[in-house]
């Protein structure tokens, strides 16, 4: 374990002190465990990021060669019944 020393102002201190306290724990473990969380979420965007990046780009086949207009995409007349 490595110790940090940290400077917060006495209103921002005293969240950690009460959320670590209802936790039963001393607020330096309070304050890693918020670290470790915030890291390990980090890690895993960053490892989804390259995943979703590393594969193949979706090559659309579109009907009849063609893409379709922008209003046979979003005909809502089924949906004008007013």
């Amino acid at each position: 374990m490595k110790n940090v020393t940290i400077v917060l102002d006495e209103r921002t201190a005293a969240w950690p002190r009460v959320q670590a306290a209802k936790r039963n724990l001393r607020v330096s473990h309070f304050v890693g465990e918020i670290l470790h969380n915030q890291m390990t979420d980090a890690r895993t965007c960053d490892e989804a990021m390259r995943h979703d990046l590393s594969e193949a780009p979706l090559v659309f086949d579109w009907v009849g060669g063609r893409r379709p207009a922008r209003e046979d995409l979003h005909h809502r007349d089924a949906l004008r019944r007013y």
